[in-house]
């Protein structure tokens, strides 16, 4: 099993993070690779909610909240990697205060690619490194897109 984790100290308060990660369906709003993200069995956000991730490339992903924990994360399972070299996958999401204004937030991979020892190989030397990089875009894009639409409301006061 590889795996791929950023953490980060974000500038936004434990409950506008929260609110951007339990909107399991907004994922697009801030992940940089993905075009819209529909939850398709009707549950939004909790245990047993999925979504189906389109990539701006025409790839699809379908996944799975596994484990969930009010205000704190939860675990996504890629249930359907699509065209992924993928043959399992979860990201684990956390989030801790840090202050009344600050976030702790973990984003971690785990996963195993296709293809036997080819795979793990182009695991350890690419996907690895190219994971990482991903996951960071993603807190990074959250944190900045979290903080442009409090200035929007602030703006509208």
């Amino acid at each position: 099993m590889h795996r791929a984790s950023v953490s980060k100290n974000m500038q936004v308060t434990p409950e506008q993070a929260w609110d951007a990660l339990n909107d399991f369906g907004g994922i697009h709003k801030y992940h940089p690779l993905i075009n819209t993200s529909p939850i398709v069995n009707g549950k939004s956000s909790g245990l047993g909610a999925e979504r189906v991730c389109n990539f701006h490339d025409g790839n699809e992903i379908k996944e799975r909240i596994v484990d969930y924990t009010e205000n704190q994360g939860y675990s996504v399972d890629i249930i359907d990697p699509g065209k992924f070299p993928l043959k399992s996958a979860v990201a684990h999401i956390t989030i801790t205060p840090a202050s009344d204004n600050t976030t702790d937030i973990s984003f971690a991979m785990e996963f195993q690619p296709k293809f036997g020892p080819i795979g793990w190989a182009m695991g350890k030397l690419i996907m690895e490194k190219q994971f990482e990089k991903i996951l960071g875009n993603v807190v990074d894009n959250m944190e900045a897109v979290i903080i442009n639409e409090n200035n929007k409301l602030a703006e509208a006061i």
